[in-house]
């Protein structure tokens, strides 16, 4: 469910072809079982020493699906910039591209 300070993710968001999607997902055991089914699909960390950071974090987490990798937003600009061009999913929005994009290759 979409946190009501998050702004709505724009319109064509699923009909444009991007690769790197930012998800927000503030719980660390959500984050947790999104973060492990996307290694179950083949999908490392951006830097295997990061992965508890990632997982522990407030940022957005990040999926490039070009790369099978993720991390997390940089810093809290990165993410802001994110949630301003209506860029930031939430957990059911990316549930569609999971599906779509990773699921289903």
């Amino acid at each position: 469910m979409r946190r009501e300070t998050l702004p709505p993710l724009r319109k064509d968001y699923f009909e444009l072809d991007r690769h790197i999607h930012f998800v927000d997902i503030t719980d660390s055991a959500v984050r947790r079982v999104v973060v492990e089914l996307l290694e179950a699909y083949g999908y490392e960390p951006y830097r295997a020493d990061l992965r508890d950071s990632i997982i522990g974090t407030f940022l957005p987490l990040t999926v490039y699906t070009d790369k099978k990798m993720y991390d997390c937003a940089g810093n809290v600009t990165c993410a802001a910039a994110a949630a301003t061009r209506q860029m930031v999913l939430d957990l059911e929005e990316f549930l569609v591209i999971l599906d779509r994009d990773i699921l289903k290759k």
